[in-house]
This record gives C-alpha cells, structure tokens and sequence, in this order.
C-alpha cells in the first residue's frame, strides 16, 4: 500500500473511532457509516476493500454502509495502522493477527520453515496464493488440478452411462 502520511492518519483516526477489526476463519477490518462519502474516501486511500448497503426494516432507523477488507489486505492494513493506534486497538490487532498467523488454511502447511500447500507440491507463493470471497487463502495450481479431474470424471460417468444404454 502506498499511502501519504495525511492519508495514513486519516486512515488511523476514523479506524480508531469507527472501525472494527476482527478474527476467525480469516481477518478483516470493517468501518460502518450512515453517509457513505467517508466510506469511499477509506476504499480509495486503502485501494480495496468492498462497500455494501445495509437497509433497516425499521422507518426511524436509517439504513447503513459498511467498507471491508479481508484476509491478506487486511493484514498489510493492520501491520500498516498499528504504531498509530491507541493501546486499546493495538491489543486487538495484535490478537487478530496471531491469530491469522496461525491459521493453517485450506491445504496449507509448513514445511522446513517454507510455507507449501498441503500436498507440499506448490510453493506458497503470490502467485499460486488465491484468496476467495471470504478471504480464506487457497493453492490456484491445486484448485485447477481438482477441477481438471471433476470435470474428467463427468465426463467418463457419461461416455459410461452412453456405452450402457
């Protein structure tokens, strides 16, 4: 991320007042607001993160925005945010990111200190590290490997049930 320093405190401020930052099957950090301008101010400083509209089903509640990043993104923003937030926050993502450094993911291991995908094939590398849309981190090459071999096993449960018949 290369954010100006204006930008960046900006960024650490309304985080420290509207932002949340959470842990489990991944990590995120997430900012809710009634007007949305801020929301997109935040997505194009940060360069990511997704803003969806919330609708109340309540008349006297107005409806909400909420900004998100997830896994890897959020990580980099975190590391980034820490030295400038309060201690209060800063325990938080402390928290938050051990607890990410310790997830395995789907097939992931460590091995020797490199870090592989679980059938030790693939380096975990950018590019063979995929994220999905609830930034948890896969193999590409393994994903690609796996549906290759579904799609051939359709296909021969076909031309069988044709020989069949």
């Amino acid at each position: 991320m290369n954010i100006s320093l204006n930008d960046l405190n900006w960024v650490a401020g309304f985080l420290e007042g509207e932002g949340y930052f959470s842990k489990g099957s991944s990590i995120s950090v997430q900012a809710s607001q009634v007007q949305l301008e801020p929301l997109e101010r935040l997505q194009r400083i940060v360069g990511a993160g997704s803003i969806l509209k919330y609708r109340r089903n309540k008349p006297n509640q107005n409806d909400f925005y909420k900004w998100s990043v997830h896994g890897m993104t959020a990580e980099d923003l975190m590391k980034l945010l820490f030295p400038l937030m309060s201690p209060k926050r800063q325990k938080v993502i402390s928290g938050a990111l051990a607890h990410y450094a310790a997830l395995p993911g789907p097939n992931l291991i460590k091995s020797g200190g490199r870090r592989m995908c679980g059938h030790s094939l693939h380096a975990w590398i950018p590019e063979n590290l995929k994220i999905d849309s609830h930034g948890r981190k896969y193999c590409h090459p393994c994903k690609m490997e796996w549906q290759r071999k579904q799609r051939a096993s359709v296909v021969q449960e076909a031309e069988q049930l044709v020989k069949s018949s």
